[in-house]
């Protein structure tokens, strides 16, 4: 989970190679390209689009662990254990909404 816009070139770039590596949820914002759908098709990932309220829906973060970039701050990779977060699956098994 990222603090941004999923399809910023920086941030979509990370997906297939954290999908490959094995990631499978990946929660964000926006739309995100055939190249990036494809890997999440290839690695068995899904996309899950979230409300843009990221801040009020902290209370339902169980756990949390920075995995990457810690020196990045709001901008590093973490891995979240979560209950109750209301999202959408955008893209799974190549297709998207």
């Amino acid at each position: 989970i990222a603090p941004t816009t999923s399809n910023k070139a920086e941030i979509e770039s990370s997906i297939p190679a954290l999908s490959q590596a094995g990631v499978k949820f990946h929660i964000g914002k926006g739309s995100l390209s055939d190249k990036t759908k494809e890997s999440l098709n290839k690695y068995n990932a899904v996309f899950i689009v979230t409300p843009p309220v990221a801040a009020l829906l902290t209370n339902n973060v169980i756990s949390k662990k920075c995995v990457a970039y810690e020196e990045e701050g709001m901008e590093a990779f973490f891995e979240l254990e979560v209950k109750d977060i209301p999202g959408i699956v955008a893209i799974a098994h190549g297709e998207s909404l």
